[in-house]
């Protein structure tokens, strides 16, 4: 069940028009996630609300991930999953994987709720 809250500092016309499919499956693949398992939320900043200390490097569109998992893999593992999963969307977005920046969300055990149930 993991759910991916993908952020991309550019404008959506920059993009393909299913690039939410596209790193949905992506990430379904990099996750190892069963049919319908992985869901993703994509936003876009605009690049006038996005700021680095010393200036942006020209052409450069970070994507910002929020990842949540039911419980985080082991360190290797968990390693593992970051490398594929910053490949996937890498190739989905065509932004160099050097610009996939993915923030791990504590586990959604006792956290997390689907339809008013609690993940235990």
């Amino acid at each position: 069940m993991p759910i991916l809250d993908v952020e991309i500092v550019g404008l959506p016309g920059n993009f393909p028009d299913d690039l939410v499919q596209r790193i949905a499956d992506g990430a379904g693949a990099a996750l190892d996630s069963r049919p319908r398992g992985t869901w993703v939320k994509l936003t876009f900043l605009r690049a006038g609300r996005y700021a680095e200390n010393g200036g942006v490097e020209e052409g450069v569109s970070p994507v910002f991930v929020r990842l949540i998992q039911g419980q985080i893999p082991s360190p290797d593992q968990l390693q593992g999953q970051i490398t594929r999963l910053a490949w996937a969307i890498s190739t989905a977005t065509g932004v160099p994987s050097d610009n996939v920046h993915i923030i791990i969300e504590p586990d959604a055990k006792g956290r997390v709720a689907f339809g008013g149930k609690l993940i235990e």
